[in-house]
């Protein structure tokens, strides 16, 4: 079956020549192809279609849909916003430095910023911006703290020579690509001696029992 495009919220994909018409796909057969979006109104949910020589694809809802943990909000793709970039990544007890945070999606003006646990009074935001101002601390903050909230999780993805154990995963020193997963999935089909380690933090939204699946090669 021809290919023709897909869609993410009415908007097409761009493939960067990696798919074309001219590209075909077999039946029954698992095939993946990497596109990047343009940018989506935040928080909205965006529909995904697929339009083939033949029509329409059926998009599978099962693999598709994504759903809060008590199923009253569903989508099957959704847009958040991003942090590129803060401007500092220090300030004083006293207060009052200004921060420039930089990424996407601050046009709501529904923004809350916090510093060492203050809260970070916004002055100015829009699409790719926002800037806040610092409140004062009584005590400094400890350095190399980890922060909550932000999401996904981080995935590092490693190769090396020989076997793999969790030992060798968790050292220092080995070279590894480095993202943000947002679905607890693992590259596979690269071969062997291949490992990775994700790492992120869980807010529970209700005190009740909670079930993760992972899925990886081997």
């Amino acid at each position: 079956m021809q290919f023709i495009n897909a869609k993410v919220g009415g908007s097409l994909l761009d493939f960067e020549l990696d798919v074309d018409f001219e590209d075909t796909f077999n039946w029954y057969s698992k095939s993946k192809a990497r596109g990047q979006v343009s940018e989506l109104p935040i928080g909205n949910n965006h529909n995904i279609s697929m339009m083939w020589e033949t029509g329409s694809a059926y998009v599978l809802p099962q693999t598709s849909l994504h759903c809060s943990y008590d199923n009253q909000t569903c989508y099957e793709a959704m847009s958040v916003p991003v942090i590129f970039n803060v401007s500092s990544n220090q300030t004083y007890t006293s207060g009052g430095m200004i921060l420039t945070v930089q990424g996407y999606g601050f046009t709501s003006g529904n923004i809350n910023a916090t510093v060492a646990g203050q809260n970070c009074t916004i002055l100015t935001y829009s699409s790719h911006e926002f800037t806040c101002k610092v409140q004062a601390v009584t005590t400094a903050t400890t350095p190399n703290a980890t922060n909550v909230g932000s999401n996904g999780l981080r995935l590092r993805h490693m190769n090396q020579t020989g076997s793999l154990s969790w030992t060798t995963l968790r050292a220092e020193g080995y070279e590894y690509n480095e993202s943000l997963a947002l679905t607890m999935e693992v590259p596979y089909a690269q071969g062997d001696y291949y490992g990775s380690v994700m790492e992120g933090w869980f807010i529970p939204p209700e005190t009740t029992n909670y079930r993760f699946y992972i899925a990886c090669d081997d």
